[in-house]
C-alpha cells in the first residue's frame, strides 16, 4: 500500500512537472510568434461543397486584399493557385499557412466564355501596416505580446508547489488553457512545432470554458448550482474532451490543422476550425445550417462564463461557512473586472458584430484579463491563503538555491538527451519528421518514467545532506507510526506524540488532546510531575486566533467541545493545516 501511494505521488509530481513544461512551451512559441503574425486575405464565412468542388464565399471584408480585387459574396472559388479544389488542401497550403505576396483565385463565372475568371489578391506580403507609436494601442503592444506570461507563472508556480492538491491542478489546467486562448497564427510557428501548438490550443484553449465553470463549481466549496446539477461540470469537461482530443493528436502527427480541413465532417469540426482562426482575420466556415460554427462557439463562451460567475458569486455571498464566503470574495472581484470585461466585449461584437468594437476596447479588455485576473489570484494565494500553500513559499532561499536548482539542471538534462535523440534519429533518417517528433515525445516520456526513482532517491540524498531537520522528521513521524501499534493506554500514548513530535517538528507550544467521553477533547498531561516545570514551555496550552469565523475562542484551554468551527474544520480537511494568525483571523 505504502509503495503504491508513494508511486501515485511520483506520478503526479512528474506529471505536474511535464504540464509545467507543456505549457511554458506552448507560451514560449507563442510569444515569439506573435510578431510575425499576419492578416488574412479578406473574405470570410466560407462553405465548401464536395459536389461542387467549390467554396462559396460569405462575407468580404471593406477595403480588404479581396475587395480590392474584385471578389464579392457569393462567388464560387473553384482553383487555388492553380490548384482545383478536390479538397481544401490547396486554401490550408496558400491561405492558412502560406505567406506569399500573391493570392491567385479561380472565380466561377457563367457570364464569361470560358465560364471562369481569375483573381490575383496582392497581399503585400502579408504584413500588417505599421502604427504611430503615440498612439494608446500601440502602447498596449507590449502586455498584448507577453500575454501568456501571467497565466503562466501564476497556474505553473501554484501546480509546482502543490502537485497533489486537486484544486491546484484544476487553478493550473485553468490558467493552462487559458495560456492557449490568444490567436494562433499557423504560418508564424517553425515547421517543426505547428502540430504541437496546433494542439495544445485546440485542447487546452477549447477546455478553458469548462475548465473555468468546474473550477468555481467545486473552489472554494460546491456552488449552489454545483449542488443542484452536480454532473454538469463533467459532461461540458467531456464533450470538450471527446471532441478535441483524437483530432488533435491527428494534427499533432500531421504537423498541423490540415486533418481539419480534409476531413469536413468530424464532429464539431467547422466549430474548431472557427475557434482556431476565428481570432486571426483569416477566413471562417460558415453555414445556413442551425446551429452555425460562429454560434456553438457562442453559446459553449457565454454559457460556461455566466455558470462560472455565478458559482463564484453564489458562494460568495450565500455560502453557509464563513470561511468559504472569505475565500470567495478574496479572488472575485479580480475575477469580475479581468473576465467580465472580456466577455461583454464578445457579447457586444456577438450582437453588433466585431466592426462596431473599437480596436482598443479588445485591447483593454484583453489587457484587463491577463493581468488583473491572475495578480489577483497570486495576491491571494499568498496573502489569503486561497490554496493553503504560504508554508511552502516562506522555504528558505537555500532550499529553493538546491532543491529546485537541482530540479532546473535535471529538466536541462532531459531536454539535451531528448535534443540528441531528435539530432541522431533526424540523421539516420535523413530529414525531420512528424514521426520523429512523435518518437522523440514518446523518448521523453520513457526517459522521466524511467529515471522517476533515481530522482527519488536524489531528493532524498539532498534532504538528509543540506536539510538534516526535514530528513530527520519524516524519519521521525515514520517511527512514530510505527512505535504507536504497541501503546496499550491513553497516557502512554500522550508521551510518546508529546515527545515524538517535539522531536521531529520543533514547535515553540505543543499539548496532546484526545477524545473524552462526551465526544470534546482533553488536554493530556503526560510527562511525571518532576519533568513538567522543566519543560512547561513544551507544554504550554496551543494558540488559537482571537475568533474563528462569529466564534470567539479564549487563548487557552484545558477542553476544547466538538462543536468549535476549529475543530470542525480540522476535522474535516483530515489533514494537517497551518492555521490563520491572530492578526490574519482578525479579518475572517
Amino acid at each position: 500500500m505504502h509503495s503504491s501511494r508513494s508511486i501515485t505521488r511520483v506520478a503526479r509530481h512528474l506529471s505536474a512537472y511535464l504540464f509545467a513544461a507543456l505549457a511554458t512551451s506552448y507560451a514560449l512559441v507563442w510569444i515569439g510568434h506573435i510578431r510575425h503574425a499576419q492578416p488574412g486575405p479578406g473574405f470570410t464565412e466560407y462553405e465548401y461543397s464536395q459536389t461542387t468542388r467549390s467554396m462559396t464565399v460569405g462575407a468580404v471584408i471593406p477595403r480588404s486584399p479581396a475587395d480590392q480585387a474584385g471578389l464579392r459574396p457569393g462567388d464560387q472559388i473553384v482553383g487555388i493557385d492553380r490548384k482545383t479544389l478536390d479538397n481544401l488542401r490547396p486554401f490550408y497550403d496558400s491561405v492558412i499557412v502560406g505567406g506569399n505576396a500573391f493570392l491567385d483565385l479561380v472565380i466561377k463565372d457563367p457570364g464569361s466564355t470560358s465560364g471562369f475568371r481569375q483573381l490575383r489578391l496582392v497581399l503585400h506580403g502579408r504584413r500588417p501596416e505599421s502604427r504611430p507609436t503615440n498612439r494608446l494601442e500601440n502602447l498596449l503592444t507590449v502586455p498584448l505580446n507577453y500575454y501568456p506570461l501571467g497565466f503562466l507563472l501564476v497556474g505553473v508556480a501554484v501546480l509546482l508547489l502543490r502537485p497533489d492538491d486537486p484544486n491546484a491542478w484544476l487553478l493550473a489546467l485553468l490558467f493552462g488553457g487559458f495560456v492557449g486562448a490568444g490567436p494562433l497564427f499557423e504560418s508564424a510557428v517553425p515547421v517543426y512545432l505547428r502540430g504541437f501548438a496546433v494542439a495544445y490550443k485546440m485542447i487546452m484553449a477549447s477546455a478553458a470554458g469548462s475548465l473555468f465553470y468546474y473550477f468555481f463549481a467545486v473552489f472554494p466549496a460546491a456552488s449552489h448550482i454545483d449542488r443542484k446539477i452536480p454532473w454538469l461540470k463533467h459532461a461540458l469537461l467531456a464533450v470538450v474532451v471527446i471532441d478535441t482530443v483524437p483530432i488533435a493528436v491527428w494534427c499533432l502527427i500531421a504537423g498541423g490543422s490540415l486533418p481539419l480541413y480534409l476531413n469536413a465532417h468530424w464532429p464539431a469540426g467547422t466549430t474548431l476550425i472557427w475557434a482556431l482562426v476565428g481570432q486571426t482575420g483569416l477566413p471562417v466556415p460558415g453555414s445556413h445550417r442551425w446551429p452555425s460554427p460562429q454560434s456553438a462557439f457562442f453559446a459553449y463562451f457565454f454559457g460556461t462564463s455566466a455558470l462560472g460567475l455565478a458559482s463564484l458569486i453564489s458562494n460568495s455571498f450565500l455560502a453557509s461557512d464563513a470561511q468559504t464566503r472569505r475565500k470567495a470574495r478574496v479572488i472575485l472581484w479580480g475575477t469580475v473586472i479581468g473576465v467580465s470585461a472580456v466577455v461583454l466585449i464578445f457579447g457586444a461584437a456577438t450582437v453588433r458584430g466585431a466592426a462596431v468594437v473599437p480596436m482598443l476596447a479588445w485591447e483593454i479588455s484583453i489587457v484587463l484579463l491577463s493581468t488583473v485576473w491572475p495578480l489577483s489570484f497570486a495576491y491571494a494565494v499568498v496573502k489569503h491563503r486561497v490554496l493553503e500553500i504560504p508554508v511552502l513559499l516562506r522555504r528558505s532561499a537555500r532550499y529553493v538555491l538546491v532543491q529546485r536548482g537541482f530540479t532546473i539542471s535535471l529538466l536541462v538534462l532531459w531536454l539535451a538527451a531528448i535534443r540528441l535523440f531528435f539530432y541522431i534519429v533526424s540523421r539516420l533518417v535523413g530529414t525531420f519528421s512528424n514521426t520523429v517528433l512523435v518518437l522523440g515525445l514518446v523518448f521523453g516520456l520513457a526517459l522521466v518514467w524511467i529515471s522517476a526513482p533515481t530522482v527519488k532517491r536524489t531528493t532524498t540524498r539532498i534532504d538528509r545532506a543540506f536539510f538534516r531537520s526535514a530528513y530527520d522528521a519524516r524519519v521521525t513521524l515514520q517511527e512514530l507510526a510505527e512505535k504507536t501499534r504497541s501503546v496499550t493506554n491513553r497516557r502512554e500514548l500522550a508521551r510518546l506524540l508529546e515527545i515524538q513530535i517535539e522531536g521531529a517538528l520543533h514547535p515553540q507550544s505543543l499539548a496532546v488532546y484526545l477524545e473524552a467521553a462526551d465526544g470534546s477533547f482533553v488536554a493530556q498531561p503526560v510527562l511525571p510531575s518532576d519533568e513538567r516545570a522543566s519543560t512547561a514551555h513544551r507544554l504550554a496550552g496551543p494558540t488559537f486566533p482571537f475568533r474563528f469565523g462569529a466564534v470567539f475562542v479564549p487563548r487557552e484551554l484545558d477542553t476544547i467541545p466538538a462543536t468549535l468551527p476549529l475543530v470542525r474544520e480540522i476535522a474535516q480537511r483530515g489533514k494537517a493545516w497551518d492555521v490563520p494568525q491572530a492578526h490574519e483571523a482578525a479579518g475572517i
